[in-house]
């Protein structure tokens, strides 16, 4: 019977850190090939802000995994496309450079990236060329921000977007202020139809809301209709 002793496990080489100074000066090395591998391949980026910040997210990303092969003597390594595409795909997962990656952020590009939760703008935009909806969502000192964003959300998406095109803007100029008989004017119908419309919306409205969770909703808004008066 024939024995035979396990080999033994040759021991790792010994790891010789490099300096920082020489990993800077390989980051300083690579620098200009990174930059020009990222604009290269996103060029028809029309966006020169997301583009500078995409550069500048790899760079960073480049710079610490420079770092980090430094602390383990592997600065030979270093490879700017490897680097380039290792920084991108940190970005395009909602990682930017220099930034804690926040998941449950909801302004936050990480949380965008895994579908956590939808960001939208109600009103707020520089330009909006719907006036009703200007003034519907214009800041009011006098009426609670989380009411304000609730009747943006339940009002213009859940409830009018549901309309017809053509009720839609009947709605838009009743709420403007036009009268009775300038809307049948301008949509070519009697003055009774009118009323008829807006005894109709007023009823579609009320049936979307839920009367127990609106009632002081809707008691505020007669507040503040009496105060414009």
């Amino acid at each position: 019977m024939m024995i035979t002793f396990a080999k033994p496990i040759a021991k790792a080489a010994k790891v010789t850190p490099q300096t920082d100074a020489e990993a800077d000066a390989k980051y300083v090395e690579l620098a200009p090939g990174i930059r020009n591998y990222v604009r290269k391949r996103f060029e028809e980026c029309r966006d020169p802000n997301s583009l500078d910040e995409l550069v500048q997210s790899v760079q960073v990303y480049s710079w610490e995994s420079i770092r980090s092969l430094a602390r383990k003597g592997r600065l030979c390594d270093a490879y700017a496309t490897v680097l380039a595409n290792y920084g991108i795909r940190k970005y395009l997962t909602g990682r930017v450079g220099g930034i804690p990656s926040n998941s449950t952020d909801v302004l936050g590009e990480r949380c965008k990236y895994l579908n956590r939760a939808k960001v939208k703008n109600y009103g707020l935009c520089e330009h909006v060329t719907d006036s009703f909806e200007s003034e519907a969502t214009a800041n009011d000192g006098r009426y609670p921000v989380h009411r304000t964003v609730g009747l943006k959300i339940d009002f213009f998406e859940n409830w009018l977007t549901k309309q017809t095109p053509r009720d839609q803007r009947i709605i838009k100029d009743m709420a403007m202020g036009e009268t009775t008989n300038d809307l049948a004017r301008k949509y070519g119908v009697s003055a009774a139809s009118i009323s008829q419309y807006r005894r109709k919306y007023a009823e579609s409205w009320y049936a979307f809301i839920d009367p127990k969770e609106e009632t002081d909703f809707v008691e505020e808004l007669k507040e503040l209709a009496k105060e414009a008066a």
